[in-house]
């Protein structure tokens, strides 16, 4: 499969975005940016799998309405036509592939939900852990385009083990937060290591730095952290930064694992 500089380039950028160690929801949406662009697509959605709930969790969309995802999640969920059986091919799969656009236009599915926001032709991925799908990617064109091509398919397939790998290492560290997170709600509420005066005694760090250190130890995500104090998400990744350099880790789970057990 023959990749033009444009595509390659792209590819990289998503490559890199799996590989970098963000959180969860950050990552989907910043690889979602990148198939858009690489797919020549319109629209984007993923969720994460919760087998006890039986139902798609943990939403992140471009180009989708607010009220219309909700919607999805309350009920469309639970009559959909296709997405179960995307979902069982561990692969990625176009809709059209299990489902005729003929039929599919004549479904509820398709007429109070999709439409709605304008999806007409879908490609899906959904990642597995080998037990468990931890994760998919939803893609999406207009009908102002054309449906998607067998070198569209592969192309993403072509990147679903490394976007696998990824949701498996942001899940192993998610669970490794909440159970940190477990273990200091057991502890006092007083705890020496999270009073801001010892953080700035003990790290240096300034006052912005120790509010985003008690954001990410609190769970929170780049974006939501950035929103919660209303500066760009380029400045939360640079305070990020330095909060790795000014406390010697790598990692987000590691700095909270420092801060906490310090």
């Amino acid at each position: 499969m023959n990749l033009s500089m444009r595509e390659t380039h792209t590819v990289f950028q998503i490559a890199e975005c799996l590989n970098a160690g963000m959180e969860c929801s950050e990552m989907r949406q910043q690889v979602g940016m990148y198939l858009l662009n690489l797919l020549d697509a319109d629209y984007f959605a993923s969720y994460v799998w919760d087998g006890p709930r039986v139902g798609f969790l943990h939403r992140v969309a471009i180009n989708m309405s607010e009220d219309n995802l909700t919607h999805y999640e309350a009920y469309f969920q639970y009559h959909d036509p296709i997405t179960p059986k995307l979902q069982r091919r561990k692969q990625a799969t176009a809709v059209s592939q299990i489902m005729p656009h003929s039929a599919l236009k004549q479904t509820e599915f398709f007429n109070e939900f999709l439409s709605v926001d304008g999806l007409t032709y879908g490609l899906n991925f959904h990642a597995h852990d080998g037990v468990n799908n931890i994760g998919d990617l939803r893609i999406w064109r207009s009908r102002k385009r054309n449906d998607f091509t067998k070198r569209d398919i592969e192309i993403v397939n072509a990147l679903g083990n490394v976007f696998t790998n990824g949701m498996k290492i942001a899940k192993s560290k998610r669970e490794v937060i909440d159970e940190l997170k477990t273990d200091l709600e057991s502890e006092t509420k007083h705890s020496l290591a999270m009073n801001p005066d010892f953080l700035v005694r003990e790290y240096h760090l300034t006052s912005r730095e120790v509010d985003v250190c008690m954001a990410l130890i609190q769970g929170l995500s780049d974006k939501e952290i950035a929103r919660r104090y209303s500066v760009s998400f380029t400045t939360v990744r640079t305070h990020i930064k330095h909060l790795f350099e000014k406390l010697h880790v790598s990692g987000r789970t590691q700095l909270i694992h420092k801060v906490l057990t310090h």
